[in-house]
């Protein structure tokens, strides 16, 4: 448990913060690539600026985070729960986040080309 930690600018490449509670910690420009939050409590966290290419942050808790110009290429956010959250002027492209929440979000400037985000589409249905 590492909650309202400051780990900003950490140097964490392909690690493993899975089932971590770290609500309220900030990683600002914290490159986390390739790393795995799957299953953890993250709500408030601040992932502005940061280097989250191609990871895993499925089935989390990111309610209210911040990722303003954050750089999550490719990264699993399937089933994850991203009310209220911040991604203006962050890079989406390739995410994949079926199921996901992203009630009240905001991606104002975001780059969202080949992103899936919310429910699937049901067969046979527009």
């Amino acid at each position: 448990m590492l909650p309202r930690a400051k780990l900003d600018q950490t140097q964490a490449a392909g690690s493993l913060w899975e089932n971590a509670r770290l609500e309220g910690s900030t990683f600002h420009s914290a490159v986390l690539s390739e790393s795995s939050f799957v299953r953890g409590h993250c709500p408030g966290v601040i992932f502005t600026a940061a280097d989250l290419r191609g990871a895993r942050l499925a089935n989390a808790n990111l309610s209210g985070s911040a990722f303003l110009k954050a750089d999550l290429m490719k990264a699993s956010l399937e089933a994850a729960v991203l009310s209220d959250c911040d991604f203006r002027g962050a890079n989406l492209y390739g995410v994949a986040g079926w199921r996901a929440r992203v009630d009240g979000a905001r991606f104002d400037l975001a780059l969202l080309g080949k992103t899936a985000l919310g429910k699937p589409m049901e067969r046979g249905r527009p």
